[in-house]
């Protein structure tokens, strides 16, 4: 599955609250083990994050020389995903 994007919602519009995706779970950002995963699989070639606002800056650089493209915009996100091959949704 050579050429896959996932998309990983680390942020659902409309749910107040502080975001829990920078969240250490042994010491390692949930968001970033779940785009490291995916990286590692071997099937997925690049992931697109979508985090909230107050995430933003923080998810950058998390994830900053991968493969990622970090949004705050699901439409956005959407576009950025576009791929002829699958796409994977993470949520």
């Amino acid at each position: 599955m050579r050429g896959a994007v996932a998309v990983v919602v680390a942020h659902r519009p409309g749910v107040d609250g502080p975001s829990d995706v920078l969240t250490p779970l042994l010491g390692v950002p949930i968001v970033l083990r779940a785009v490291r995963a995916l990286l590692a699989s071997g099937s997925v070639d690049r992931v697109v994050l979508v985090v909230d606002l107050e995430a933003e800056a923080t998810a950058r650089q998390l994830v900053d020389g991968l493969p990622v493209s970090v949004h705050t915009d699901a439409h956005e996100a959407a576009w950025c995903a576009q791929t002829s091959g699958p796409i994977v949704l993470h949520d």
